[in-house]
């Protein structure tokens, strides 16, 4: 399971924070981004990240470009960033999203409630989405369309 509940966690989808750079509101924080990073920005966003980035590299990925992100950003840009790696995401009332890769199983029922799966269990092999990660306000699935990609198509047009 991977876990994102702050801005600096975006690091694995190449957006990297960087310390003390705000705007005067302290509501934005300046983030450099990689390829990936500016990549997956355009998709959650449909915008361009074209400002020179601040730094040269994190961890040997190169930064091509800066944006200013509010600090919740991460509610945004990790599900999408996740279901890349993830079968199902999780966004839950405490603001974290939680992405189950395949060696995970999950599964969710009629009402929305989540199952996680337990091989070592005995009888039902699934038992309920542990409550101390908090309640589950909203999942996404692998697309069953996956050249598709995140945004609707026309079914018309192709656009």
């Amino acid at each position: 399971m991977i876990t994102i509940n702050k801005l600096t966690d975006l690091g694995r989808f190449g957006i990297f924070p960087l310390t003390g750079e705000r705007d005067n509101l302290m509501y934005r924080m300046l983030c450099d981004v990689s390829q990936r990073g500016k990549a997956l920005l355009r998709e959650v966003y449909l915008m361009d990240a074209n400002d020179d980035a601040w730094n040269s590299s994190t961890r040997g990925e190169k930064h091509v470009a800066s944006v200013m992100l509010p600090y919740d950003a991460w509610t945004h840009i990790a599900p999408i960033g996740l279901l890349d790696t993830c079968h199902t995401v999780f966004a839950v009332d405490n603001r974290t999203v939680f992405g189950m890769q395949d060696v995970e199983g999950i599964r969710v029922d009629n009402s929305g409630e989540a199952y996680e799966y337990c091989a070592r269990c005995e009888g039902e092999p699934y038992y309920p989405w542990p409550s101390s990660y908090g309640k589950v306000v909203k999942f996404y699935a692998e697309s069953q369309h996956p050249h598709i990609g995140t945004l609707n198509t026309h079914a018309m047009t192709g656009r």
